[in-house]
């Protein structure tokens, strides 16, 4: 009896054994980390140290479970092999769900913090001056606000409004892991944007980031994708809107009057003046004003002339254009991305060209040199031409 539970005991211990083995990723051949490798039915199980490392204590015939975040879970069985080569592939169905975060990305399932991603085929085919004004109202909480309608302006961007008491505060913008400035980056380049609206999402970011961020991911080429070259341009002629409606001159003169007289004090403008501003929009009289005995012009109210304001400050119509070109690709081991973009916008204002052109080109190429080594180059080249407002300038002449 003793001789039998001997041959029991030797035989249990005879089926187990110790099997280690390396998690490598199926892509880049990198040692990966974290990795779950689990006996199926016990429960029990261990991790992958930073060398894609494991050691686990299985019987012969028990199967292994090997399983991590955004990978495909594989299940393989405990053979006579005491050392493994695990090649651990990417889980297609899950890329969908996963969220640029900080250095890093995150499940969404996993995500806790307020976190807005969007693609960047919203930004596609529009007639957009910036990115900024691709996100207007498209995530929730985010504020674009045009600070004026000259062309070579930026919006101001704010992130779940107000900011504090005497402080004005904008996101952080990086774009590739570089801070950047938004205006500056061409939307067609635009491949995901990450919205980080709260601390715990931008908590990584400490200090630079009390008012959020914003991370910026571009395009780049596919590997083993055919060349192809994309062309994108437009045309657009605006004009202003809800302009109001500007009395004439005598009107005006009229008004100006009641209120001295209201308030008990000599009108300002005569009868003759007034009679005259009546005269110059009739075409009666081709001057506007006149000099006054002592050989100097007179103020304005000895002025007749009788002007549209808004009419003669702003154009009808302006034109804008853009151009977008782009070059893709790559091979088993080079991926690459060349884009080039031309943006011009011209201002409202008469008499002062004011405008902006700005010329854009990123250039993105990432190759692997061994398993173990990669080699990469993202250049983003921006050439802003811009004019600003003048009233000084030669242009019409205002009668005044």
């Amino acid at each position: 009896m003793a001789d039998g539970l001997y041959v029991s005991s030797y035989s249990q211990v005879a089926t187990s054994k110790v099997i280690t083995g390396t998690v490598l990723s199926a892509e880049n051949k990198f040692p990966s980390e974290g990795v779950s490798i689990l006996v199926k039915g016990r429960g029990s199980g261990v991790p992958t140290n930073n060398k894609g490392q494991f050691s686990i204590q299985a019987a012969v015939g028990e199967i292994l479970v090997v399983s991590n975040s955004g990978f495909t879970t594989q299940e393989i069985p405990a053979g006579n092999n005491k050392t493994l080569v695990i090649s651990l592939k990417l889980s297609i169905a899950n890329l969908d769900d996963v969220v640029v975060v900080g250095f890093g990305t995150q499940k969404k399932l996993n995500l806790t913090a307020s976190v807005t991603q969007i693609s960047g085929n919203v930004l596609q085919n529009r007639p957009l001056k910036s990115v900024s004004e691709g996100l207007q109202e498209v995530v929730a909480g985010f504020n674009v606000d045009a600070v004026n309608g000259s062309p070579e302006s930026n919006p101001s961007l704010n992130i779940r409004g107000f900011t504090g008491i005497n402080s004005q505060g904008s996101p952080l913008v990086l774009v590739d892991g570089v801070e950047c400035n938004l205006g500056d980056i061409n939307p067609n380049d635009v491949e995901n944007i990450s919205v980080l609206k709260d601390a715990a999402a931008s908590a990584i970011y400490a200090c630079r980031a009390p008012y959020g961020v914003i991370l910026v991911t571009t395009k780049s080429g596919k590997k083993g994708g055919k060349a192809s070259i994309n062309y994108a341009g437009s045309y657009q002629i605006g004009s202003p809107i809800g302009m109001p409606h500007w009395t004439n001159s005598w009107e005006f003169a009229e008004k100006i009057n009641e209120k001295y007289r209201n308030n008990q004090q000599l009108v300002i403008f005569t009868d003759a003046n007034i009679q005259k501003m009546k005269d110059f929009a009739a075409g009666k009289l081709n001057v506007w004003n006149e000099p006054l005995p002592n050989g100097q012009w007179g103020a304005h109210y000895d002025s007749y002339a009788n002007n549209d304001w808004f009419s003669t400050m702003f154009k009808d119509r302006v034109p804008s254009q853009q151009h977008n070109i782009d070059l893709s690709g790559g091979s088993n081991n080079t991926t690459y991305y060349m884009g080039v973009g031309y943006k011009h916008a011209a201002g409202l204002i008469r008499g002062s060209n004011d405008k902006r052109q700005r010329y854009t080109t990123l250039i993105k190429v990432m190759s692997d040199v061994t398993n173990w080594l990669g080699l990469g180059l993202n250049m983003n080249y921006v050439k802003n031409d811009e004019t600003g407002l003048n009233i000084r300038v030669e242009g019409v002449t205002i009668p005044i």
